[in-house]
């Protein structure tokens, strides 16, 4: 479990700067750990945020986060097409030939 020197630093350190700025860190922080891969429990106590709700608030979608979804995306319509198109007919399955 996390120190109480860490939540002291992160204290600490939010009495140095301004609130939209300490703000705009914890949404940047929040969005590099789920790019991370890093649980959302784990990444709810490092921020602070107590509800799923604040966590996603503060978690943004960038445009490389738009172009990975849409390779992926691809990438499975790829696999469905090339299992759609190479499955056999119900004839085939019959052991008749589709063409006679």
């Amino acid at each position: 479990m996390l120190s109480r020197k860490f939540f002291e630093a992160v204290r600490q350190f939010r009495t140095t700067i301004d609130n939209a700025e300490y703000l705009r860190l914890q949404a940047e922080s929040n969005t590099n750990m789920r790019k991370a891969g890093m649980h959302d429990g784990v990444t709810m106590v490092m921020t602070g945020h107590s509800t799923e709700e604040m966590r996603k608030r503060y978690d943004k979608i960038d445009l490389d986060d738009l172009r990975y979804g849409i390779r992926g995306l691809e990438g499975f319509l790829k696999n469905v097409n090339q299992n759609v198109n190479n499955s056999p007919t119900e004839q085939e399955k019959k052991g008749q030939s589709k063409f006679g």
